[in-house]
């Protein structure tokens, strides 16, 4: 199998972290279970980021698939033992909300995330750039915030009122840019806020860092010069009264920082709403915007999606990447959200940063310039300023994590099929509703078929769908994973189950009428594919389309999607490999990252049908063991001629033989015979595929030979294990055999113990034997030559009879009819009528002992160089053809 580990790659963890977060509003509609988050109550998490001791890191913290409500902060490693009570993030379940932090780095080089007491949670922790120690002064000795406002506790003042406002000290000194998180609590209706300095209390800007809502908690940083009063302000709007919580992280020296506007307020430099500076961004879409500062400074933004079309995120970024975007995010948002963030980007050449979208769906935005970091102050986490993602948990980064693979081979890949086979083997096992972020061999009973494998995979999505539009009720589950090192994403439908009160899976299988489908490129084709199946991919479909939204990599080079399931699992993995598709293009993924696996699958289309499947996905897979008898119905011809993937491979093995046969051929030619009497059920067993996809030692193809003896042919073949209905045929045709039909004598090839078929026929040079597969393939064949004879002539040496030739040849099995044939000239040249005399090579008289070659004499009255021999082989039609020819020699 050596080919078959060609395009294997491999990535190391956290290299190519592509930003989009799993399990967005997928708990809404699937998840009911509970969330196995990574990060317990109470747990922390350090990690490394670029900058010295005591720099400033700042980082974005994004809380994801928490088990309750909750908070955390990012504190410096130097405190880890003994940490401050404050928080940067506040969250609950299903909520996906994240914010910037900042926090002195540690001696060794580490900052961490301490979770609260309340509830586990997954964490994914972007480090933006680094601010350096004497350009920065901490809120704290510890460097921990220093909670400076908390309205609901009376410090630092009381509940603020509609319009109301409050000031209150910070560290640092006036002009200094002070970092503080902004927290409303119990707002009395939506509302916003913003930070500004106490210089322009009396007449504040218009302008918003926290958006807020009955019941929302939803903490930004903000930042604002101090005033000359050493104090910043909170400014409300005038919709609602709300609490506050405001921490103090730190400040920016006045040297290092130049603020957006001369009052120090925020500078809005975008609102597509109103068309201030650009219009609605579309999928994918990209506005640049100047702000204040020189090239290389870091531009402070904060970033608030709104309107969306549906979920999606985007980045902040320098104009000088525009045209190479990184892979990365600042904001998520979805339809109906308003989640503002902070974010920072070095600005470009041309005085720009620009706002990139994702592919996901239309956003506007409105974008508020706090301030810059001057260059010399500020350290971006990556050479093109994106950030660089630190902590994914998950996805665990632990160095002792096995290495996972992936493929990006072009043709069928025996790894992969194995690990496709492990996944639609767990579509049994994980029931609609499973909790997410756990590996695929942790879930549900039963054995878990290829484990190794199953480690490398992550579940983001279990549901069910039972509406596919058709008269009858369906039962389609689904599984979605991730791999976590690769980022492939896999779609796995599970297989018919049924119980004595359950039978909506069997009727799905029965209803086996021909539907339309529409194709990738929306063309109709009527009676295109099985009308069950159809409907059992429809119920998932909208679903799928959900999740498949939330884990989309493609960005992340040769991230691949794979459909795959077993049985019936596999017929509605062809339909959804061919739907989506285009859709999956137009995200961006190549049409070969469209990969379809599929294993012990019924057909589920016309001939027509696959066709098109092998045009939109060419690397589709169906795989099925020789014997099992499900991929042999529906069956094939009539008015439906139904059939499988055109690229189909067949496991040939036999019970307790630990060795398998490979065959690839078109599965729009796989079919049965009546020579499987009886119909395995338990070759499609999942034990059954199992066995046979751990099985290492591979025997080579069957090869056919065809000979002569006695008279009768003798075909003979090779294989060490023979298909149920493979055949072996003579044929008769002139030229080369290049296809299997109408053999003249067939016979199965596990009729014969011996492995060979012998057959009286007229003896001819046009026969062949072919070695014919179940797809009805010429696996081997060869064309009957009979043993090439030996001829020779020469003056006999006998002194009676000086004129007498003596003729010589051997052949190993002469036919009734052949010749030994006289010319006086060239026989290739006069051709077989042109003889002086000719002799029945089974009539001649004279022979020597049984040791020597045959031999007659003929008198000829003349010098025997003038003559030729030949031996003529004649079939039993009289056709003649020359076999071996030779001239005389003087004696």
């Amino acid at each position: 199998m050596d080919g078959q580990q060609q395009g294997i790659r491999r990535r190391r963890w956290g290299m190519a972290m592509a930003a989009t977060l799993i399990g967005t509003g997928v708990t809404a509609f699937a998840m009911a279970g509970t969330a196995q988050a990574d990060l317990e109550r109470a747990d922390q998490r350090c990690f490394t980021v670029a900058g010295g001791w005591k720099d400033a890191a700042l980082v974005n913290l994004t809380p994801v698939g928490a088990t309750g409500a909750g908070d955390g902060q990012l504190i410096s490693s130097q405190v880890k033992n003994d940490p401050p009570v404050a928080s940067n993030v506040n969250f609950g379940v299903d909520t996906v909300d994240p914010n910037v932090a900042v926090t002195p780095i540690g001696s060794d080089r580490e900052v961490c995330f301490q979770n609260s007491v309340h509830a586990s949670v997954d964490l994914v922790a972007d480090h933006l750039g680094t601010i350096v120690d004497h350009a920065y002064r901490m809120a704290t000795p510890t460097g921990a915030p220093n909670r400076v406002v908390d309205t609901r506790e009376q410090l630092g003042g009381d509940r603020i009122a509609p319009a109301g406002q409050l000031c209150f000290a910070v560290e640092g000194d006036p002009g200094d840019a002070a970092l503080v998180n902004i927290t409303p609590v119990g707002a009395s209706g939506a509302g916003d806020g913003q930070l500004i300095s106490s210089d322009a209390k009396h007449d504040p800007p218009v302008a918003s860092n926290v958006n807020f809502g009955p019941g929302t908690v939803d903490p930004n940083v903000a930042v604002a010069l101090i005033g000359a009063d050493g104090e910043v302000c909170f400014q409300n709007s005038v919709h609602a009264s709300v609490d506050l919580v405001a921490d103090h992280l730190g400040s920016i020296a006045a040297s290092a920082f130049r603020s957006a506007t001369e009052s120090g307020a925020p500078n809005r430099v975008v609102d597509t709403r109103r068309r201030l500076g650009g219009e609605r961004i579309p999928p994918s879409g990209q506005l640049c915007v100047a702000v204040e500062g020189a090239a290389g400074d870091a531009a402070l933004v904060n970033l608030t999606p709104i309107g969306a079309s549906g979920a999606g995120d985007g980045q902040l970024i320098s104009s000088d990447v525009k045209s190479d975007p990184p892979v990365a995010s600042n904001v998520n948002f979805r339809a109906g959200s308003v989640d503002p963030n902070v974010a920072i980007a070095p600005i470009g050449a041309d005085g720009e940063v620009c706002f990139q979208n994702s592919q996901h769906s239309s956003v506007d935005v409105v974008i508020d310039h706090l301030g810059s970091v001057a260059s010399w102050a500020y350290e971006p986490a990556s050479a093109s300023g994106a950030p660089e993602r630190r902590v994914d948990t998950r996805y665990d980064t632990d160095d002792d994590r096995p290495e996972c693979a992936g493929s990006d081979a072009l043709t069928f890949d025996w790894q992969t099929a194995r690990t496709m086979y492990g996944i639609s083997s767990r579509a049994y096992e994980i029931d609609p509703g499973e909790r997410i972020g756990a590996t695929l061999d942790t879930y549900g009973g039963g054995a878990v078929q290829m484990r190794d494998e199953m480690e490398c995979w992550k579940l983001v999505g279990a549901f069910r769908g039972t509406d596919g539009g058709a008269s009858f009720e369906v039962d389609t589950e689904v599984i979605v994973a991730r791999n976590v090192a690769t980022y492939d994403v896999v779609v796995a439908f599970r297989g018919t189950e049924f119980s004595l009160t359950d039978f909506r899976d069997i009727e799905t299988d029965l209803a086996a009428e021909l539907t339309s489908f529409r194709l990738p490129d929306g063309q109709l084709v009527n009676k295109a594919v099985h009308e069950g199946f159809e409907a059992g991919y429809q119920a998932s479909r909208t679903k799928l389309l959900n999740v498949l939204a939330l884990v989309d990599f493609s960005d992340v080079p040769d991230a691949r999607v794979y459909f795959t399931g077993h049985s019936l699992g596999g017929a509605l993995a062809t339909l959804g490999s061919l739907d989506l598709v285009d859709e999956l293009m137009a995200r961006g993924y190549d049409r070969d990252e469209v990969v379809t696996y599929t294993f012990g699958a019924p057909r589920s289309m016309t001939r027509t049908m696959s066709g098109h499947h092998a045009t939109f996905v060419p690397q589709s897979y169906a795989v099925a063991n020789a014997t099992d008898i499900v991929p042999h119905v529906p069956p094939r011809g009539g008015d439906t001629d139904y059939t499988h993937l055109r690229n189909m491979v067949v496991l040939h093995a036999v019970d307790d033989d630990p060795r398998l046969r490979i065959e690839q051929g078109d599965g729009r030619n796989y079919g049965g015979c009546s020579n499987m009497l009886i119909a395995s059920f338990a070759d499609h067993g999942r034990a059954e595929y199992d066995r046979r996809l751990n099985i290492t030692d591979f025997v080579g193809k069957p090869t056919a030979s065809i000979s002569l003896s006695g008279g009768e042919f003798r075909l003979r073949w090779t294989s060490p294990i023979e298909g149920p209905c493979d055949w072996i045929g003579l044929f008769e045709k002139a030229g080369t055999l290049t296809n299997a039909s109408n053999p003249i004598r067939d016979r199965w090839v596990d009729d014969d113990g011996d492995n060979s078929y012998t057959t009286s026929v007229g003896k001819s040079w046009d026969h062949w034997v072919a070695y014919v597969n179940m797809f009805g393939e010429i696996v081997s064949k060869q064309e009957y030559f009979p043993g090439l004879p030996s001829v020779s002539l020469r003056r006999n040496e006998n002194c009676c009879s000086p004129d007498t030739i003596d003729f010589y040849w051997s052949v190993g099995d002469p036919g009734d009819h052949d010749l030994i044939v006289l010319f006086d000239r060239d026989p290739n040249v006069v051709g077989p009528n042109g003889y002086y005399k000719q002799f029945g090579v089974n009539r001649v008289e004279a022979k020597a002992d049984t040791n020597s070659p045959e031999r007659t004499a003929i008198w000829v009255g003349s010098d025997p160089n003038d003559w030729w021999v030949a031996y003529i082989m004649v079939d039993d039609d009289g056709r003649q053809r020359i076999l071996a020819t030779s001239r005389g020699v003087r004696g």
